[in-house]
């Protein structure tokens, strides 16, 4: 959600597999029956035919990421089969399945195939913005983090931000997480670092990692109105707060708390940094309050203020009946 000031107070992923890839390891080679495509969600099966021997299967997705809980069950003529169910969220595109039966061995490869694509996050803007302290300096940073995925929600999203030299040697480390950033969306990101000395950044890095994440699901989201951006009350020249209200617009969920950030721009659409906040108090349905958001923000230079974009993530409880 973005705002111009008001100065003054303010899919489905198909790869055509060949039938079955068989590699050898240093014994006989296995061949692995079943389908050359499995599903998002849906169970797949595959067997080979050992002679006496125990076998064990592993299978590790596009993404890197290992099928757990695999059984294989004995059948007539020394057959051994897996069947197992494709976790609604696993990554589409190649999977590698990996068979080891005594000093035999084989591998095949197939596609997943599915329509939930597993969440990205992008930087697709950043700045920061510095000011001199009598014993050091302060940064206000700002990120604009864009979550690619159309349909998967991504959660716990642990963000480390590097502050970077001109020799590319690093002066600092800033890191946080952020509860969801949903499918599509864009997350405004802010924070501030200090510096026992001058801080002459010459650029950000970035390290982003998804702890979890969830089918898309449509989360009401908090309506935010009348925001504005202050400028310092004894000192005009750095921003002070945003501020602005905070409207429970759900007609059926109690508004326990909203957690803000925001990220700060010039008249050219540069980030100049940004601002973290909270709105505590418990709304009914209908009901608004103020908030204020004030941590981070006072390193930003306010003539250099044009725009502002909030995000907000909502703590929400069921009304009683």
């Amino acid at each position: 959600m973005q705002f111009v000031l008001r100065r003054a107070a303010l899919v489905a992923l198909t790869l055509v597999v060949p039938g079955a890839a068989l590699a050898a390891a240093s014994g006989p080679s296995l061949k692995l029956d079943g389908s050359a495509r499995a599903y998002q969600g849906k169970s797949y099966t595959v067997s080979v035919t050992s002679k006496g021997a125990s076998c064990a299967l592993t299978v590790r997705y596009s993404d890197g990421a290992k099928q757990a809980g695999l059984l294989g069950a004995k059948g007539e003529n020394g057959r051994v089969t897996w069947k197992w169910t494709l976790p609604q969220l696993t990554a589409p595109g190649t999977a590698l399945l990996s068979a080891r039966c005594g000093g035999a061995a084989g591998t095949r490869k197939i596609t997943v195939v599915g329509s939930l694509i597993p969440p990205k996050i992008l930087v697709t803007k950043s700045g920061w913005s510095v000011r001199p302290r009598p014993l050091g300096a302060t940064v206000s940073y700002g990120l604009l983090l864009k979550n690619t995925s159309p349909n998967v929600n991504a959660m716990k999203v642990n963000v480390q931000v590097n502050f970077v030299l001109a020799d590319n040697k690093l002066v600092g480390t800033a890191a946080q997480q952020i509860a969801s950033i949903g499918a599509g969306e864009t997350f405004n990101y802010a924070g501030q670092l200090s510096f026992p000395g001058t801080a002459p950044i010459a650029k950000l890095e970035f390290v982003i990692l998804v702890g979890a994440r969830e089918k898309a699901q449509k989360v009401p989201r908090p309506g935010l109105d009348n925001i504005a951006v202050i400028p310092g009350q004894f000192d005009p020249t750095w921003t002070a707060w945003v501020q602005g209200e905070v409207v429970n617009d759900n007609a059926r969920l109690m508004l326990k708390n909203t957690n803000l950030s925001a990220v700060l721009f010039d008249a050219k659409g540069n980030v100049l940094g940004g601002a973290t906040g909270s709105a505590y108090n418990t709304l009914p349905p209908g009901t608004r309050q103020v908030f204020k958001m004030t941590n981070g923000i006072d390193s930003i230079p306010y003539a250099k203020v044009a725009s502002v974009a909030v995000s907000a993530i909502p703590n929400w409880e069921a009304t009683a009946p």
